[in-house]
């Protein structure tokens, strides 16, 4: 089973009913996506072997990495903050995933890791 389906994101935290510029999203996704995703009691630290400071400098290098392969338009309204969002969040969980698995830093024990629907938010 693919884990990385539990980091579709509904819609980003910083959504609002004005419209964004493209830069000022991918700074505000960025930002919000790395912190939310590196919590704590988040899958991302709870099921690798990881500190919050490499949870964050992974995460945020995959985000990065996702917004720029993203066809991004120039502005963003909430229906594309919600989008995008969920297209960015779920590239940047699962190339997460996969290079943290790949390093040996998946935690195996907990049953929970291995149930995406634990993690996954509900639809909407």
């Amino acid at each position: 089973m693919k884990r990385a389906a539990c980091v579709v994101v509904l819609g980003l935290g910083f959504a609002c009913n004005k419209t964004k510029s493209q830069q000022e999203w991918r700074e505000k996704a960025e930002a919000w996506m790395t912190d939310f995703f590196c919590q704590p009691t988040q899958y991302f630290r709870h099921c690798f072997d990881v500190d919050e400071a490499v949870c964050k400098q992974t995460m945020r290098q995959h985000v990065r990495a996702c917004i720029a392969a993203a066809n991004l338009p120039d502005r963003f309204d909430r229906d594309d903050n919600k989008r995008f969002g969920k297209l960015v969040g779920s590239c940047a969980g699962g190339a997460y995933e996969n290079d943290l698995t790949a390093k040996g830093k998946r935690r195996d024990a907990d049953p929970k890791c291995h149930d995406a629907s634990a993690w996954q938010p509900a639809e909407e």
